[in-house]
């Protein structure tokens, strides 16, 4: 038995938000939403019903596109960063035949996760380097597998209209980060 069952009898264990019937690392589209700790408006604003980045949300979106150069089997389709959020579809374009786990925990390499992980990493690190006060992500994120044409031109829609509806999105908040 695995000695962190063992330890806290699986009380404190909280289950993945990812189907466990699914690859997350066969190709296939997948919409994600990655938000900051708090919902602290680190990235910049909303301003005329367009998102104007500050430095941290310019390396946020620099580092997805940088996603599809040093990535073979992912590509980012779209995306959006907004003042607290990111949203982007992922498309994975190579099909990965070992489903082995890595020795530290569930995460499996060219996952979506680990694509998602490593991203939030290296914006940690560019945050952490510029000493952005209460920076942090969520711990988790969102993810919707995309089922058919109609659903990805709905997501690329909800991108793109995105800046012009923030003062409706439910992850909307008023004060930025001063610290910037």
């Amino acid at each position: 038995m695995n000695k962190r069952k063992t330890l806290f009898k699986n009380r404190y264990r909280v289950s993945s938000a990812r189907f466990t019937y699914w690859d997350y690392r066969k190709p296939d589209l997948y919409f994600v939403t990655i938000v900051t700790k708090h919902f602290i408006c680190h990235f910049g604003h909303v301003e005329n019903a367009k998102m104007v980045l500050n430095d941290l949300g310019q390396f946020v979106h620099e580092d997805l596109i940088r996603i599809n150069k040093y990535c073979d089997y992912v590509r980012i389709k779209h995306h959006v960063v907004m003042p607290n959020h990111v949203h982007a579809i992922f498309e994975f374009t190579k099909c990965v035949s070992d489903y082995k786990t890595n020795r530290f925990g569930p995460l499996q390499k060219k996952s979506l996760s680990s694509v998602v992980n490593h991203h939030k990493g290296r914006v940690t690190k560019f945050a952490s380097s510029r000493n952005i006060k209460n920076w942090g992500w969520l711990p988790r994120f969102y993810d919707h597998i995309i089922r058919n044409p109609y659903d990805y031109e709905n997501c690329c829609n909800y991108i793109s209209n995105n800046p012009k509806k923030w003062h409706h999105d439910r992850f909307f908040k008023t004060k930025t980060q001063k610290n910037m």
